[in-house]
């Protein structure tokens, strides 16, 4: 499915992902147990169908069922909510399919008070995902390898030789001749922007977020850098950025207009990205400085971001997919994936089609390059992975 959804809601979804993943788990587990159990009673109860087979056909039946009302149950929130029909049919049906199969063993190895290790079960299990990527791999590929991929150096360091996202790291780095630099700012609650990845720093034992604490109170209990400092040191050398803003809940509504307001001018001149969860700050940032690039970044790749407005994503590689990054791409936007640290994974972003990567290991990816017809097999087992 791609259900759309506004940039408030995107960002709500991303920073509170963790949470509503154990919450998706617990209800998907529940669900399964359910449909599981009603099944099974459709098996041993329906006395009237006497051959084994005949259960099985009406167990099928049922699966059928309830995966098609899950389907259509998402389809009207789609269009309920404005979208269109727009479900990857082979995708739609292949899950369905295995689902139903597995579903189908377990209840043959029950009813043969079989282990669930059982020789028969492994080999159906085996010849179902050996036919999944013989299938996935028959299917037309949306984007085009290559190897003009950007390098980006994540958080300003290559192979561990400073610390993140410092003024050292970049002095050391700025002058290596990658395209940019990708560095973490973070914002205080007296609105200055401080060179920092993580939420939190811990003062005198208790973990507190940064954008509940003034600068003067930070200072106290660590050293700090300041993203202004930061910025013109990166002038200095000539070396673009891309600057995440990151985002929490508790996170000012006016940041990107604060961010703009501050270094938008500087942003403009040096040619600087801005990418974050955050969609509201970077279209803020947008409206001041149209001239300024600004970018999504995702770990929800399943979600409708294509439909919304920014300049290019920047997509988690977890669930990298080739639909994902020929959505994304219309119109001729950027996208970028991260973070692409080893081979196989550097491989399977230039296999994707993608415009860069972001990297803590620059000088590796710099000697890496695909042959489309050498390395497609990394294509089909993304395709596997994806389903899984």
């Amino acid at each position: 499915m791609n259900i759309p959804i506004n940039g408030d809601m995107f960002t709500w979804l991303t920073i509170n992902r963790r949470w509503l993943v154990v919450v998706a788990l617990i209800c998907y587990v529940a669900a399964l147990f359910l449909i599981s159990y009603a099944i099974s009673r459709i098996f041993y109860a329906n006395t009237s169908v006497s051959t084994i087979f005949g259960r099985l056909l009406l167990c099928m039946g049922a699966m059928v069922f309830s995966l098609a009302g899950i389907v259509g149950l998402l389809t009207i929130i789609e269009w309920a909510v404005g979208g269109q029909f727009n479900i990857n049919f082979i995708q739609t049906v292949l899950v369905m399919m295995v689902n139903i199969v597995q579903q189908l063993c377990m209840i043959w190895i029950i009813f043969k008070h079989k282990p669930i290790y059982s020789s028969m079960s492994l080999a159906v299990l085996a010849v179902l995902f050996l036919g999944i990527l013989i299938f996935q791999s028959s299917l037309p590929q949306l984007v085009s390898p290559h190897n003009h991929t950007q390098i980006i150096v994540h958080r300003g360091v290559i192979n561990n030789n400073s610390g993140y996202n410092t003024i050292a790291a970049l002095k050391k780095n700025g002058d290596e001749g990658y395209p940019f630099i990708e560095m973490d700012i973070q914002e205080t609650k007296d609105h200055r922007f401080i060179c920092a990845h993580d939420d939190t720093v811990n003062l005198a034992g208790k973990s507190e977020l940064i954008n509940n604490l003034n600068l003067k109170q930070i200072r106290k209990h660590m050293h700090v850098e300041l993203f202004a400092d930061y910025l013109k040191v990166a002038g200095s050398l000539g070396q673009k950025l891309i600057v995440e803003l990151k985002v929490t809940n508790a996170s000012d509504g006016q940041m990107g207009s604060q961010f703009a307001q501050q270094f938008g001018e500087a942003m403009q001149e040096q040619g600087n990205y801005v990418h974050s969860v955050g969609y509201r700050p970077l279209i803020q940032i947008k409206h001041q400085f149209p001239k300024i690039k600004v970018g999504l970044v995702t770990m929800l790749n399943g979600l409708g971001i294509a439909k919304l407005h920014p300049d290019f994503f920047t997509l988690q590689r977890v669930t990298l997919n080739d639909y994902m990054v020929a959505q994304c791409g219309q119109g001729g936007r950027k996208v970028y994936s991260w973070t692409d640290d080893d081979k196989w994974v550097m491989k399977t972003s230039k296999m994707l089609g993608t415009d860069g990567q972001v990297t803590d290991q620059a000088s590796r990816l710099k000697n890496v390059s695909v042959e489309e017809s050498k390395d497609s097999w990394l294509l089909i087992l993304n395709k596997f992975w994806n389903y899984v």
